[in-house]
């Protein structure tokens, strides 16, 4: 569980991992990274196929991330890579721009922790209809440690709002993309 785009880790590495990701077809690889700038370059200065067993994802936590980030995964989709983004912890309204940016997956998450930020209900909702508006498969994680409806703090019994049955019915979404 770390981030294998990370600066310290070396091309070596990395070519380690993905060469386990090909030998073993059987499985699904989420690969998640802050720097997809450099897993696209990475993966471009390769010049190998797409793996279909691994799905290349960023961090989303607001706006200036998704515009920032969303264009490297854009470019890895568009020569055939499986791409999600995991917009967690939520940190504000995010518009993810589905039309222009092709994605398999977005999954959403507020903050968990003693010192969550807030993370408003409607936030996820607006996510949750850019998705589906999109056809893109959408899965609610958890609501965070510190969900919020209109600034009013949501009471929930576990701590990182993550019990389905305890959200509203409109956010209880758990899709998957077809792997």
């Amino acid at each position: 569980m770390s981030d294998l785009f990370h600066e310290s880790i070396p091309n070596q590495q990395i070519d380690q991992a993905f060469s386990v990701m090909s030998i073993t077809p059987q499985r699904t690889y989420q690969i998640l990274t802050k720097r997809p700038e450099r897993m696209a370059a990475y993966v471009s200065s390769r010049k190998s196929s797409p793996l279909q067993n691994v799905f290349l994802g960023c961090t989303i936590e607001n706006q200036k991330d998704a515009d920032d980030r969303a264009q490297h995964l854009h470019k890895l989709h568009q020569v055939g890579w499986r791409t999600f983004y995991s917009v967690e912890p939520l940190l504000e309204a995010v518009e993810l721009n589905l039309s222009k940016q092709s994605v398999d997956w977005v999954i959403i998450g507020g903050e968990s922790g003693s010192g969550a930020r807030p993370c408003d209900i409607n936030w996820i909702s607006s996510i949750i209809k850019q998705c589906q508006s999109s056809r893109v498969p959408v899965f609610v994680k958890q609501l965070g440690s510190h969900p919020v409806n209109l600034s009013c703090q949501l009471k929930l019994h576990d701590h990182r709002g993550g019990d389905m049955q305890e959200w509203p019915i409109e956010l209880k979404i758990r899709e998957f993309p077809e792997v």
